[in-house]
């Protein structure tokens, strides 16, 4: 009877870790769609629990390439891939509790917007990481979904350049102050959801280099 292959432990806490931002990320586009509401605080509060247990990953994976002998691939590109995740549960964790803190009363279409690519770049990531024990023989497959994830921070760019515009082409010179404070809100907002889909472009980068070390 063949034996199942074994699954390096760094490869299973980087699903793990996959699976606690994809969730993280279905919490954060309930809260912007149905911002502001009576949920905001579970919702918000299953995103911190989330980023919380990302720390944990971080701490997992980094504590396991001092005490490791071998791994599966260069303890610096592990580093750096264990980080950049880290950096999508920082933003989305930062842009939730944003919009509470700054006390927005009407919801954005852009942010929306915005807020399902980062959903859409989580689940992509998950089947991406899911991939990589195949790195080595699996590189064309890993480069196409590293496309698909960047991609996602392309799409994410052109949907931040159209709220800007927007934000600042849609009064008629007349402003008053309390609208003028809106739009910097605004503008701080859209930039910290940006950060959520860039950070998946630096995930993306990360894969891309260790597929072409290995290949």
């Amino acid at each position: 009877m063949a034996r199942k292959k074994r699954i390096d432990p760094f490869f299973t806490s980087f699903n793990s870790f996959a699976t606690v931002i994809e969730g993280a990320a279905e919490s954060y586009s309930e809260l912007v769609r149905s911002f502001p509401s009576d949920s905001y605080k579970d919702l918000m509060s299953s995103i911190s629990y989330a980023e919380s247990q990302g720390d944990g990953y971080v701490k997992d994976i980094t504590d396991r390439l001092v005490t490791s002998f071998s791994t599966p691939f260069d303890r610096e590109d592990i580093n750096d891939l264990v980080l950049a995740m880290d950096d999508i549960l920082d933003y989305i964790e930062g842009a939730a509790m944003r919009l509470d803190l700054f006390n927005i009363h009407e919801m954005r279409d852009e942010a929306v917007r915005m807020s399902d690519l980062t959903l859409k770049g989580a689940h992509i990531l998950r089947e991406l990481i899911g991939m990589l024990p195949e790195f080595e023989s699996g590189g064309d497959a890993l480069r196409e979904k590293c496309h698909e994830l960047q991609r996602i921070e392309h799409d994410g760019d052109e949907t931040y350049q159209k709220a800007l515009y927007r934000l600042f082409h849609e009064d008629d010179g007349d402003a008053d102050i309390s609208e003028h404070v809106e739009h910097v809100t605004w503008l701080r907002l859209f930039d910290r959801m940006e950060y959520c889909l860039d950070a998946y472009d630096k995930v993306a980068s990360v894969v891309r280099r260790i597929v072409i070390k290995n290949a």
